[in-house]
């Protein structure tokens, strides 16, 4: 994730979450991943395609989480809370 990217800045917080706090879960609202992002979420993001874990150039967003460690575990689009979690390997 480069800086300067546009979804750079929650790249950076998912990060620093990570850091401060052992939780595996950090829990955003639509409005809070905006303030981070200083610009509106596409109307894309109202639906779930838009939050899948897929880390390629066509989606730029899901780099930011999947970079940072990070998966989607679940999107509530009524009280519009996007819940991510740290990747954990299974064996």
């Amino acid at each position: 994730m480069k800086i300067g990217s546009k979804y750079y800045p929650l790249f950076e917080h998912l990060q620093q979450q990570s850091k401060l706090d052992s939780s595996e879960q950090v829990e955003l609202t639509f409005n809070s991943i905006e303030q981070l992002l200083q610009r509106d979420l596409p109307n894309s993001a109202q639906k779930r395609a838009w939050w899948s874990n897929r880390d390629s150039t066509s989606a730029l967003q899901a780099g930011a989480w999947v970079k940072a460690g990070y998966h989607v575990e679940s999107v509530d689009f009524d009280k519009k809370i996007v819940t991510f979690c740290k990747f954990q390997a299974t064996y």
